[in-house]
């Protein structure tokens, strides 16, 4: 499935593709599934937002970003502003 930001245009980044977890050995998690439907551009996952299975608890420092999702356009303007510069200079 596709994020809406994706039907947009933009562009779903995975950041973080794996995840250190605490939880008895009888259910460690094959797979993650996380739920990016609803994600639209310049949104972000953080991994407090993960739903982890029961039983699993994610083993982090930081509320750290595990999947984004960016915009083209933006990505295209900063592209023509470079250009643009490296022709004046």
């Amino acid at each position: 499935m596709s994020s809406a930001g994706e039907k947009l245009g933009g562009t779903l980044q995975l950041v973080r593709h794996e995840l250190d977890v605490i939880c008895l050995p009888t259910v460690i998690p094959a797979v993650i599934d996380v739920d990016v439907t609803a994600l639209t551009i310049g949104d972000v996952l953080h991994v407090n937002d993960v739903a982890l299975p029961e039983g699993v608890e994610a083993n982090f420092d930081g509320n750290f970003t595990v999947v984004t999702v960016t915009g083209h356009k933006a990505e295209e303007e900063e592209a023509a502003e470079g250009a643009e510069e490296e022709a004046e200079a």
